[in-house]
């Protein structure tokens, strides 16, 4: 029932803002997506927890899809998985092995 719920709230992201998105696609490529892509859909067709998705058309007429990660995604997976380590050591000590593999 936990992860059910947990993974309902993944699936209910707000999209980040268009032009946060395109600095990250650009500093990605090394680029303006104005040379890369013949077109690029600002608003995503998904979003998650750890990025989203855009479809586009690369120069050469080739339909894509970008998957962007958001900033900072593994510093926040790192400090959520150190509470979770807490939690466990004071509720569920028995599942700390599993946590640190």
């Amino acid at each position: 029932q936990y992860l059910r719920e947990l993974g309902t709230l993944q699936d209910r992201v707000p999209a980040t803002d268009w032009a946060v998105v395109k600095e990250i696609i650009e500093r990605e490529l090394g680029d303006s997506v104005e040379n890369k892509f013949k077109v690029i859909h600002e608003k995503p067709i998904g979003a998650a927890s750890i990025g989203q998705v855009h479809k586009a058309v690369l120069s050469d007429g080739t339909p894509v899809v970008i998957k962007v990660m958001y900033p900072d995604v593994e510093e926040m997976f790192r400090i959520d998985i150190g509470m979770l380590n807490r939690f466990c050591s004071m509720a569920r000590p028995e599942f700390l092995p599993a946590l640190r593999e």
